[in-house]
């Protein structure tokens, strides 16, 4: 058996998980906050204006915050938007739970 199927994670890959989960709560916080303090369209309308690349540069960034953005401003009905945006948010979050790394055994 080899010493790297049987060595843990170190401990800085740990802390790097759980920085990246508090980051993305933080920011599907921050966007819950813009969306109640209806702020979405000014970020939206920013977004928009922006050069060609910088815009591509920040859609791949914060991917799922503009995606839930987009869908919001919307013509959609309500309840889909509201469901689709909180899909989005549970969605990223769960993906990026920190878990232990399993090795394949062969």
């Amino acid at each position: 058996m080899s010493s790297l199927a049987t060595a843990t994670r170190p401990q800085s890959s740990h802390v790097g998980g759980a920085l990246w989960l508090a980051l993305m709560v933080g920011m599907w916080a921050i966007f819950f906050v813009a969306l109640l303090g209806d702020r979405l369209d000014d970020v939206w309308t920013w977004a928009g204006n922006l050069p060609l690349l910088l815009e591509l540069g920040l859609w791949l960034l914060p991917f799922p915050w503009l995606l839930g953005t987009a869908v919001w401003e919307s013509s959609w009905a309500p309840w889909l938007r509201v469901g689709l945006v909180a899909v989005f948010a549970i969605g990223w979050t769960l993906i990026s739970i920190p878990r232990a790394r399993t090795e394949a055994t062969g």
